[in-house]
């Protein structure tokens, strides 16, 4: 939606906030979750699954968001998008299906190392940085 704002109302700023957000859901189990619910604190402007599938979308008590996903198999990565605009963005109420609770897991977007292999990368840093400040001293004397 584009709003043009009247010529009287030139001078006012009206700026518009979108806050995007992407929800991960992942069935660890070995066997398919089924009748999957998954809960926001509010309702997102728009809301898409990814891989496309049934999807219901209901709004329930206190304006929360209630998505829910038929089935899910093993292993199988479900990815929510919501886009909320001029409101701040959900946080997640709550994940259950039939057979279990959802839990909430660390998520990295980036590799993590060991702590032994970051120590390593950083003492090679610090002898690096070392290394290039004897060879300026070298170079200036």
């Amino acid at each position: 939606m584009i709003s043009v704002p009247a010529p009287e109302q030139q001078n006012v700023s009206q700026a518009t906030e979108i806050y995007v957000e992407k929800f991960f859901l992942q069935n660890t189990g070995r066997k398919a979750a089924t009748n999957v619910e998954f809960v926001l604190s509010s309702f997102p402007a728009d809301i898409s699954v990814f891989e496309p599938r049934d999807v219901q979308y209901k709004s329930i008590e206190k304006g929360c968001c209630l998505v829910q996903i038929p089935q899910i198999a093993p292993w199988e990565l479900v990815i929510i998008d919501c886009a909320y605009i001029n409101q701040r963005a959900a946080w997640i109420s709550s994940v259950k299906c039939a057979e279990a609770l959802g839990r909430e897991v660390e998520f990295w977007t980036i590799r993590r190392f060991s702590n032994w292999l970051n120590i390593t990368f950083s003492l090679l840093a610090l002898f690096g940085i070392a290394m290039v400040i004897q060879i300026m001293f070298d170079i200036i004397s």
